[in-house]
């Protein structure tokens, strides 16, 4: 009983913090809009610079967040204590949507400031791979269940 409110309990919170990373967005996007006017062109270089730094990230943290989220998740059996495995489940949850989003974020920053389309492109991308991020309650009642396997 205690473990099914476990599992409703996190699959809203991780919705929350899902559909909280396009609230974000939305309002980082519209803040954006209305003071795309005020802000002033920089050098190409510093561009490159920023956007390969930002293209880095999102290559690294994509395949990272997701890789290692299944790699946690899978281990999560092994924990007794309900709450514990809950709080660890949170944890990974945290992590995984919070590697990708920061890439999403930033890419629509910087899509206002610097006014080029390559970090749309890039938000685009983190877009993407935060849809393999979003929670499901079947994905969470197998993590949060135990390993009920015995060794013999």
């Amino acid at each position: 009983m205690k473990e099914k409110q476990f599992e409703k309990k996190a699959y809203r919170l991780s919705l929350i913090m899902y559909y909280g990373v396009f609230a974000l967005v939305l309002l980082c996007a519209c803040v954006g809009y209305t003071l795309q006017t005020h802000t002033q062109p920089i050098e190409k270089n510093t561009e490159t610079i920023i956007s390969t730094i930002s293209y880095l990230y999102l290559m690294a943290s994509i395949p990272f967040a997701l890789w290692y989220s299944n790699k946690k998740v899978n281990t999560l059996g092994k924990i007794e204590d309900d709450e514990q495995r809950y709080k660890e489940y949170m944890r990974i949850v945290k992590l995984k949507i919070g590697l990708v989003a920061v890439a999403f974020v930033v890419n629509i920053i910087l899509f206002y400031l610097l006014h080029s389309y390559n970090f749309l492109y890039a938000a685009g991308i983190a877009a993407v791979a935060l849809i393999f991020c979003k929670p499901k309650e079947e994905d969470i009642a197998v993590a949060l269940s135990k390993d009920d396997e015995e060794d013999l």
